[in-house]
């Protein structure tokens, strides 16, 4: 676990100089430390213990977040000697539009993006999800009517999954 706090902590730092370059008003020029940044990165993501194989017959997790900037998600699976593993993740920036909606809507965009994303490896299977935003916990997938949700909640129903709170303190790789 601390491999992973560290690791999420040290790559916005890592890619700091990848991140300038896609912003407004900017200047794209591929500098030596881009150059750094970007091996630097790719040798974390293909080194152990960074990612495991994915397994159809053992558990699926998935820890979701969501912020006025973009979602994320891991999916992990608790691995055959007990230790829970990321298999993959999952990013993606939120449009003007989005960034205006409510925290609910957010968080369960976050969870329908990330299960369409992985859709291959979920359909037919029991999962888990995991939020920081508690409201999600208790929500009913397949009663609920209000518009803003509805097309969400619509496809989530197809999937055979719970949704757990987790304080984001502790759901700080999906973040």
């Amino acid at each position: 676990i601390n491999y992973y706090h560290e690791y999420i902590q040290n790559s916005s730092i890592i890619l700091e100089p990848l991140h300038r370059l896609l912003r407004k008003n900017i200047k794209f020029i591929w500098s030596k430390e881009c150059d750094e940044a970007f091996s630097a990165i790719k040798n974390i993501l293909c080194s152990q213990p960074v990612l495991e194989i994915f397994d159809k017959d053992l558990p699926i997790r998935i820890y979701t977040d969501a912020s006025l900037n973009g979602i994320g998600a891991i999916l992990k699976q608790i691995q055959k000697d007990g230790k829970e593993k990321p298999v993959g993740y999952f990013s993606k920036k939120l449009n003007d539009t989005q960034k205006r909606k409510k925290a609910i809507y957010l968080e369960c965009l976050a969870i329908k993006e990330s299960i369409k994303y992985w859709q291959y490896w979920l359909i037919g299977k029991k999962f888990t999800v995991f939020s920081d935003h508690k409201p999600l916990e208790n929500l009913n997938i397949k009663a609920r009517t209000d518009e803003e949700l509805g097309d969400l909640t619509f496809y989530l129903s197809q999937y055979d999954f719970n949704i757990k709170y987790i304080p984001g303190k502790i759901n700080t790789e999906a973040d």
